[in-house]
């Protein structure tokens, strides 16, 4: 894979287009995003298809790109095509996450009903199977941010609104200590300490700028 794609970043490099080519041979690939990088930085090859290729490229628009294009080709510039050969697999390998629904108010607070989640999910790309409180998401191959259920979480919420998320005081220090812990901090932090905990059970935001 490794000198795959080695010749693939350097062909992208060093393709030219001419006038009036005898014969085009269009190639047309994709691989996986991390080789891709690792064998870039490796080789010092700074290419557009490294570019688009290490930051992931739908596999599944491959077939269809490749035939739009031709299509553009033979209408602009005319000529005759020959069939396509493909190797390796082209169809990505499904990704199903099992979404327990409770996981949407346990982690915002938010109480959507399955019929909003369901709509969501699926206007976003994503496949919903079941009605129980787990329910299978299937997610679209041009999605590989989506490893977990806590990012389908983040999908629903962002959809819903994050102005709609409750907002809840911190509890003050007695109910959420146990009680043998020590309240009483060194000198030396307890007055920095001190006006940060009470701009937190205040609402407050803390905010660490390095």
């Amino acid at each position: 894979m490794d000198r795959f794609v080695s010749a693939a970043l350097w062909a992208a490099k060093r393709a030219a287009v001419r006038r009036t080519p005898p014969a085009c041979f269009w190639k047309v690939h994709g691989g996986e995003p991390i080789e891709i990088a690792q064998t870039g930085r490796k080789t010092g090859i700074n290419s557009d298809a490294r570019y688009r290729l290490e930051r992931h490229v739908d596999p599944e628009l491959t077939i269809p790109g490749l035939e739009l294009a031709t299509k553009l080709i033979l209408e602009i510039c005319g000529g005759e095509v020959y069939d396509i050969t493909v190797t390796g697999d082209v169809q990505p390998e499904e990704k199903v996450i099992d979404f327990p629904l409770a996981e949407i108010t346990r982690l915002t607070g938010l109480k959507v009903p399955f019929v909003e989640v369901k709509a969501v999910l699926t206007r976003l790309g994503f496949w919903v199977a079941g009605s129980g409180d787990v329910v299978k998401v299937a997610v679209p191959s041009y999605r590989p941010d989506i490893e977990g259920k806590a990012d389908l979480v983040e999908e629903v919420m962002r959809i819903v609104g994050v102005d709609n998320v409750p907002v809840d005081p911190l509890p003050p220090p007695h109910k959420c200590c146990p009680k043998n812990a020590d309240h009483n901090p060194k000198p030396s932090t307890h007055r920095a300490a001190r006006p940060r905990g009470t701009r937190l059970q205040r609402s407050g935001d803390l905010v660490v700028c390095f």
